[in-house]
Order: structure tokens, then sequence, then C-alpha cells
């Protein structure tokens, strides 16, 4: 057997065993801080040293400022005056209190709080669990797939496309369970139905920016040309480059001076000749791609979302959406719906049975319980016509069997704003999965 091993001398076994020998890590107490406001992490600590330090604030015990005057403060400046209340140290044996930031902390939590592999902050563990959430969002959307299950509890054996492709994305990625389920905050797992329709209407307000983009280019093409050659002559003269004088006069495109070609001066050129057409040629693109009735729709249809109080209501629009179902609305009718709809409005903008409309089908249930489906009839029969428009005045018209395949048999009980965000990101697959999440990531936030 020595011919296969060969033998190592005394010194070499010595002097492996001490290259592996590393140097003992020693806690440093002045690290351990007794104010919470001021303590580092623990997972900030060597990892050899953290259950030493966890040692060390046990010995030293929650923080608790003796004889101090907790100051009381008012939300906002209005309501009641609250404040810490000094004999919830007598409860809470967990308690903690910072002086400078005027807040309670939970001195085991610090402690013993999950560890979160490869994130060192709360907030970067929340972007991850956000990231995750909005991934499966997705590929559900992209698919056209329901998103809920009819039993979605932790027995289920189905609980759902969402929360199953969530069990699954679990296990096969460690870092994703670490920052999902158990263990994420019990209201902060960002799974819930509520979170899952924010998702895909952030999806959709990234998506859907046709009515958007055409009135900005109609605005840009009448008022924008003056800012941005102002904005074009500065960014010259801050490079150095070379402005033609604007007075002098060049033949118009496609001729020659030879062949006694029109001559316009170089602001014409720049103005007409450049910025309109290329304004135009995107008009134009969009209307091809969108027709002009499905646009005008849209624009219409918007002025009656009920959120923010209606925010988007213009009495304009929707007589002009009246005008467009002749059979419906005569011109007297078209009339009356004006003065109907501003009474209307002023009514339900000051009645609490309305704050919490966020769609027209739940616009029309409360109109229909405070009895004022008869006292205005023309005003609810547009509202009728619009709900039974579903999303058909979108894309549909491009391709109507999107809705056969998202609205199947078993999700017939969809509302027109979750249809509407399925139906919008399936259709506009390729344009909604070029979209980089950091920007839906945005969109979300600000809903």
């Amino acid at each position: 057997m020595e011919k296969y091993y060969a033998k190592k001398s005394s010194a070499e076994t010595i002097e492996s065993r001490v290259e592996q020998k590393r140097p003992r890590i020693e806690l440093d107490m002045r690290d351990i801080v007794a104010n919470p406001g001021d303590r580092k992490p623990i997972d900030d600590f060597h990892h050899d040293i953290r259950d030493e330090a966890r040692r060390a604030y046990l010995q030293i015990g929650p923080y608790r400022p003796a004889g101090l005057k907790f100051p009381k403060t008012k939300k906002d400046g209005k309501g009641q005056s609250r404040g810490f209340v000094g004999s919830w140290f007598d409860q809470f044996n967990w308690l903690e209190y910072n002086v400078a930031k005027d807040a309670a902390y939970c001195f085991y939590y610090y402690l013993f709080k999950p560890q979160q592999a490869g994130f060192h902050t709360e907030e970067e563990a929340y972007k991850a669990r956000l990231t995750i959430m909005l991934g499966i969002a997705r590929f559900l959307l992209l698919q056209a797939l329901a998103f809920r299950g009819h039993d979605e509890s932790k027995t289920s054996r189905n609980k759902g496309n969402f929360m199953e492709m969530l069990e699954w994305y679990k296990k096969k990625d460690p870092k994703a369970a670490l920052v999902t389920g158990e263990n994420a905050p019990g209201n902060n797992q960002m799974s819930s139905p509520m979170v899952q329709k924010d998702l895909a209407r952030a999806c959709v307000e990234e998506t859907r920016l046709i009515g958007l983009v055409m009135r900005n280019m109609n605005e840009m093409r009448k008022n924008g040309w003056d800012a941005l050659f102002e904005e074009v002559k500065e960014f010259c003269l801050l490079n150095n480059i070379d402005i033609p004088n604007m007075e002098d006069t060049i033949p118009v495109r496609g001729r020659s001076r030879r062949r006694g070609a029109k001559l316009v001066s170089y602001y014409h050129y720049f103005h007409h000749g450049i910025f309109n057409v290329v304004i135009d040629q995107i008009y134009y693109e969009l209307n091809n791609r969108f027709s002009e009735r499905s646009t005008q729709l849209l624009r219409c249809v918007a002025c009656l979302d009920p959120r923010d109080s209606f925010a988007n209501f213009e009495v304009q629009k929707l007589v002009e959406l009246a005008k467009i179902y002749k059979d419906d609305f005569c011109d007297y009718d078209c009339i009356k719906l004006a003065g109907d709809f501003r009474i209307f409005i002023d009514e339900v903008r000051n009645d609490d049975n309305f704050d919490t409309c966020t769609d027209l089908g739940n616009l029309a249930e409360k109109i229909v319980r405070t009895k004022r489906h008869t006292a205005f009839p023309l005003v609810y029969r547009l509202i009728e016509l619009a709900l039974i428009l579903p999303v058909a005045t979108t894309t549909v018209e491009r391709d109507s069997s999107a809705m056969n395949i998202i609205k199947t048999e078993r999700r017939n009980k969809m509302n027109d704003d979750w249809l509407n965000s399925s139906m919008m990101c399936y259709i506009e697959r390729d344009l909604f999965a070029s979209i980089e999440d950091e920007k839906i990531l945005k969109h979300f936030q600000g809903l």
C-alpha cells in the first residue's frame, strides 16, 4: 500500500494544521449598544460571535429610559393626541423605547428575527418578495390563466395558479423561500387577492398608453415646437455644434435648385418638414393600430371611472358617448343627459355610500340600492351600455378570440376592471413582455 500513498513528514503535517487554524474572532463590547435606535443589526456581526452578541444584549435587557415624559403628537396635526405610555413597560417584558426617534421596539425580534440570506435590509427583502409576485402575475397574464383558486387554505390540494406557482417558486429557489410565506411578515405577504389585482392593474398602466400618447402627440404638435427648438439650440451651444441661420433658405426636400425647386427657410424646414412630419407619422401609426372609434370609446368610458370621487368625470365626453348610441339616445336625451349628469355627480360625490366604488359594476349596484336609477334613468342607461361593452372597447376588434380564452365558464364572475387587465396584457403580450419589472413596480407603488 505504501507505493500508492506518499508519506507526509511530521513537519508538513504541523505546518498544514497551522495554516488551517483561523484566528478567533473576539466580540468588541463597544458594538453592544443599549439604545435600539443606534444598534447595528445582529446579521452585521460576524457569524462566529452572533450568539455571544445576543447573550450580551440579554444580560443588558431591553432599553427602558426611566423618569421620561413621553411626548404626545397628532397625526397630520389632526385628531386626538397620542403617545407612548410608560406603564406598557410593566405589561410587556419585550418592549423597549428610543427617545430620539420616539419609537417603540421589540427586543426579542431584534435578537432573533429570521435571517434573510442575501438581503441586508427589510427593504431589500420586500423588493425581492414583490419582484417574485410580479413575475408570477406576469406569467399568468401572458398565458391568460386564472389567478385564484376555489380553496386557497393551507390544507387545500389545489390553491389556484398564483399560490401553487408561488409554492413551486419557493421550492425551486431557496432565496425566494427566505422572503415569502412563513419567512415574510404576516402583514406583508404580498400574495393577497388585492395585491394580485393591483399588480395586474400596474401591468396594464404600463401597457395601455393609447389615449395618453395620442393626446400628448396632438398637444406637442400644437404647442411643443418652440420649447423643443430652444432645448435643441441650448444643446448645440453646449456641445459646440453649428446652428444654421434660420432665415437662410434651402430647396424643398426632394427637389434641386437647378430644377426650380421651391425655397423655404431653415426654420420652416425643421418645423414643418421634420418635426410635424414625424409627429404625424406616429399619430398615423397609432390610428392604424387602434381605430378612431375604439379610441373614442376608450376616452369616453374612462370618464365614468368612479375612483377618486369621479376624478375623470367630463360631461362633454359622456354626452359624446351617448351620441354614439343613436338607437338608445335621441337628440333631446343627449341634451337632457348633460344636465342630469351634473346633478348626479354632485349628489354621489357627497354621498358616503359611493366612497368605496372602485369599478362600473360596483357603481351600478350602488345606484340601484340608493334608487337613483329611477331618478336618473338616462345616466343609468349609459352606465349599463358601458358595462356591456366589456373590453371590446379596447382591443377585442383585433383579436376577438381572446375573450373566449380568458373569460371561461369557471371565470364568469370577473368584474370589468379585472377582465380589462387580463385582456389588455394578453392581447398586447409582445409589448407587455418587453416592459421592465422596475417600470411596473413603480406604477404598483403609486396605486
